[in-house]
């Protein structure tokens, strides 16, 4: 059966709503640039969590490789979130080679599809890797694992020629307060995780877990972990969450749900700065093991009033120019993310299945993924800051390489804007559109998020877009 893929965005080459400002605009912003200082943009902010699609999907599949090729994955971490509990490394298992007595401990039993699979999902992983070109990140079970484990596991992994760029030791070992492990205990598994590491693995890096530090999750334990923890020798860094958790109100309308979603999004983005100064108190290189958004409160107990939506467009694509620019100021910082999840049943994910209970029927594609595949396009750049006045609501990201001059902006407004002026150094430049997504219907649907590929300098109501200067 030949797989069809559907996708939620409507990408024509101009497609155009009334009412929509497309020309007049009703703002005038400059923005100037100064390459006096610049960074070379971390191309390993593009990684995926495997974990759900490994158990469900036939990654295998020509169409499933293009996908992830084209959205610009870097890199996949094995297996990701509470499956780091259970895993086990076994050549000649199935599934995540759970051990069964232990697996019936889990509190919730989600991943029991891993006892029913027929092929071994680290081998499983290994291609997907190979498949995409892309580098691996391994979680290792720090629970009910052993150190022999991920040492044969790194092996295995190598050994076919992935490159193995980090361990994360374990994830979410703090909760309970210490029920799980103290963080002593914890501090002591991990020496000999390291140990090993450094001994048999040099090149790849090593990040330890780390409890919440932002106010929606941290508890009074966190600080006393992550103390502990930061003494540790001999590791890169340390991995936590970065999640937007949105409320929704359960009577809200579209329009108003929308508005309150993005005053979320907005609060969250000012708050990253509180919660990174929080974690570079314990060390000034991180992981994020996880990111994305969430939403809390959904009316009926639907998953989502955000997925599918310009609203996970623009988080996704705000996010990563964000995390370019912190470690333009804080050099180092953001190590690598893996966006939480590539795909499932859950309607924030960059892909999915259009039939969720049936693996043939094909890809179904939502914002997020094109997100990721816009900003992929700064990948082995350099960055430099860009200064924009005339609007609060429009931000604006400078990168370049040896063929071009680009700018990514954000307009955060429901009414357009026009870039009157591009400066450089003090020189003017033209801005030439290469894509824009855009919706001005504040509305759920993903069908009224828009594209374009022509045009000079309009932001359309609540857009990510991408200029070349000239």
């Amino acid at each position: 059966m030949k797989w069809a893929i559907r996708p939620i965005l409507l990408l024509c080459a101009l497609c155009v709503s009334t009412g929509s400002s497309l020309t007049a605009a009703d703002g005038r912003v400059d923005i100037s640039v100064s390459t006096t200082q610049m960074s070379e943009v971390n191309n390993s902010i593009f990684g995926m969590m495997t974990e759900h699609y490994l158990e469900n999907w036939n990654t295998h599949d020509p169409e499933f490789t293009r996908l992830a090729k084209d959205m610009g994955v870097t890199h996949f971490q094995y297996p990701g979130g509470s499956l780091s509990y259970w895993w086990h490394y076994d050549p000649k298992g199935v599934g995540y080679c759970f051990n069964k007595e232990e697996y019936a401990q889990a509190a919730s039993q989600r991943h029991a599809a891993s006892m029913q699979a027929t092929e071994n999902f680290l081998t499983k992983f290994i291609a997907l890797c190979k498949d995409t070109n892309a580098d691996a990140i391994v979680n290792a079970n720090v629970w009910h694992g052993t150190v022999d484990e991920i040492d044969r596991a790194l092996k295995e992994i190598k050994g076919a020629g992935v490159r193995v760029a980090s361990v994360i030791l374990g994830v979410e070992l703090q909760l309970g307060g210490g029920r799980i492990m103290t963080a002593e205990e914890y501090a002591e598994r991990a020496k000999r995780y390291i140990a090993m590491l450094r001994s048999k693995h040099p090149e790849v890096k090593i990040f330890a877990w780390a409890a919440p530090v932002d106010s929606a999750k941290a508890t009074a334990y966190s600080a006393q972990w992550n103390a502990t923890v930061a003494k540790l020798d001999d590791i890169d860094g340390m991995t936590q969450y970065q999640w937007c958790r949105n409320v929704v109100q359960p009577r809200a309308s579209v329009d108003e749900q929308f508005d309150e979603g993005l005053g979320e999004l907005k609060a969250f983005m000012a708050r990253l700065e509180k919660d990174n100064a929080a974690l570079a108190r314990y060390s000034s290189h991180w992981n994020i093991d996880q990111w994305g958004m969430v939403d809390l409160g959904s009316p009926g107990g639907a998953k989502s009033a955000y997925g599918g939506t310009m609203l996970q467009f623009i988080h996704t694509c705000w996010y990563l120019l964000y995390v370019t620019d912190y470690n333009f100021r804080h050099p180092g910082f953001y190590q690598s993310l893996e966006y939480m999840k590539f795909g499932s049943s859950y309607s924030h994910d960059p892909l999915s299945l259009n039939d969720n209970r049936d693996p043939r029927s094909g890809y179904r594609v939502n914002p997020a993924y094109y997100a990721f595949q816009l900003l992929s396009n700064i990948k082995n750049t350099k960055y430099a800051p860009a200064l924009v006045s005339g609007s609060p609501e429009v931000k604006a990201y400078y990168f370049e390489d040896n063929k071009q001059k680009c700018l990514f902006t954000l307009n955060l407004d429901k009414s357009a804007a026009q870039i009157g002026s591009v400066t450089m150094n003090g020189a003017v430049l033209k801005p030439a559109l290469k894509k824009a997504y855009w919706s001005d219907k504040l509305s759920s649907a993903g069908g009224d998020i828009r594209s374009i590929d022509k045009g000079e300098g309009t932001l359309h109501p609540y857009s990510v877009s991408w200029f070349a200067l000239e």
